[in-house]
């Protein structure tokens, strides 16, 4: 029996309660009498997509327990200077079913790129990082998917809390007769019994509702699989630790061969 471990994180699954009571609000006074002299649109200065990530994998094919390095540059596309940035990263493995699904890819890792970006004026910078591949990564084509932010909360290329809405991405493939280990089957995955899907508008919900987030983790492999499962629930998303609510340590032992549903609730926070 193999112990393992997994990170689930809700990101975007439940609305935010601030943003549900502005749009239950309907629009404010200044957007029922126009824009007041004086002011300015913000599309004026923000550009979305307005710093890109080019990104090449050192390898075209790989193999699992390997290091695998990405470079490029990231370049500021603004005619002012962009401070605090971070670069975030998800490695994705293609699987057509799923993506079909309208849940996007499987997300195999996601991390920050351990570096603060400062980028002058239409400037550039080189970058440089490794991934390890998983010992049990499954056989197949994937990609390392870029995010850039500033102040972790300003997304100027992808959108961190998405899985469909990238910058950029560098291809590579990985040569394995693994099935892999014990993963999260996106496309069963449910909010009050209701399907949720990771690359489609959130459902919403009351802020007095708890949810019940259900979850299905899959074994392919021919042994039993005991993975450490850790539920972290964030607020918007995980890239400031301030928006961490709750964080929860699961043993779950998941069968040879089948599936086991897990379940986590949100509870109202006042």
């Amino acid at each position: 029996m193999k112990r393992l471990f997994i990170s689930l994180a809700l990101l975007g699954l439940i609305i935010p309660q601030s943003i549900r009571a502005q749009e239950d609000a309907g629009p404010g006074p200044a957007a029922l009498s126009g824009t007041p002299t004086g002011n300015v649109s913000c599309s004026d200065y923000y550009q979305f997509g307005s710093v890109a990530t080019s990104l090449e994998a050192d390898v075209a094919q790989t193999v699992p327990g390997a290091n695998i390095t990405f470079s490029g540059t990231i370049t500021n596309k603004n005619n002012y200077p962009v401070v605090n940035g971070s670069l975030f990263v998800k490695i994705f493995h293609k699987d057509e079913t799923t993506f079909r699904a309208g849940d996007g890819n499987p997300v195999v890792d996601q991390f920050f790129v351990k570096d603060t970006f400062n980028l002058a004026a239409q400037g550039e910078k080189k970058i440089s990082f490794s991934w390890h591949v998983p010992e049990n990564a499954q056989g197949g084509e994937y990609y390392a998917a870029t995010f850039f932010t500033t102040e972790n909360r300003y997304n100027l290329s992808g959108l961190s809390f998405t899985d469909d809405v990238i910058g950029s991405s560098a291809n590579f493939s990985v040569t394995s007769d693994q099935k892999g280990g014990v993963f999260l089957d996106k496309s069963k995955t449910a909010l009050n019994g209701s399907d949720h899907h990771f690359a489609a508008y959130p459902l919403h919900f009351k802020n007095d509702e708890t949810v019940e987030t259900k979850v299905t983790l899959t074994n392919p492999s021919s042994e039993d699989q005991v993975v450490q499962l850790v539920w972290e629930e964030y607020a918007w998303d995980a890239m400031r630790v301030e928006n961490l609510q709750n964080k929860r340590f699961d043993l779950v032992e998941v069968a040879a061969n089948s599936s086991k549903e897990v379940t986590y609730q949100v509870t109202p926070k006042g």
